[in-house]
């Protein structure tokens, strides 16, 4: 399950369907489990600098952040956290929760701009981005961003193709 949530002064600029289309597609490429589940929320540049100051130590805006279920807190918070204990009939629920990928649409806005595409696409990307971290996927070193870029850009592709076949001629 993809939940999307767009902040208010975005909500007609925001095609919710092809940003939950974008992050089912990256989940399908990467053969995560049908139960998977995401939210993707689309803010402004204050909350996400607000967001990265917090989080990453960085006191600046940026397009996307992803924040997984698992990997919440320090070492030791993650250890206490794992003594919790969960019923059992929500474990399976809990255990597909990737978690979230927060995405600026201003930022969106300037690098389609700067890309020469639309918003749409580039809000693709990010969430494919986004996703792809959410699945363990980092650009940390060349070989690993080279790996990510490739995927994420099979991904895109994929999403070009289905919108090509649903086009009218």
């Amino acid at each position: 399950m993809v939940d999307v949530l767009i902040r208010p002064p975005f909500e007609h600029e925001v095609a919710e369907q092809s940003a939950r289309n974008a992050a089912k597609a990256s989940l399908c490429h990467q053969g995560a489990p049908g139960g998977a589940a995401l939210t993707i929320v689309i803010v402004d540049n204050d909350e996400i600098q607000a967001l990265n100051r917090q989080y990453r130590g960085i006191d600046a805006p940026t397009d996307v952040l992803s924040f997984g279920a698992q990997d919440d807190g320090t070492p030791d918070e993650r250890e206490a956290d794992s003594a919790f204990v969960i019923a059992p009939e929500q474990q399976d629920e809990t255990d597909a929760y990737l978690g979230d990928v927060i995405i600026a649409f201003p930022r969106v806005v300037v690098q389609a701009a700067q890309q020469g595409h639309s918003t749409e696409r580039e809000l693709s990307l990010l969430i494919v981005h986004g996703v792809l971290h959410l699945l363990g996927y980092d650009h940390a070193t060349p070989h690993d961003e080279a790996h990510m870029w490739t995927i994420q850009d099979q991904v895109l592709e994929r999403l070009r193709q289905a919108d090509d076949e649903q086009a009218p001629n």
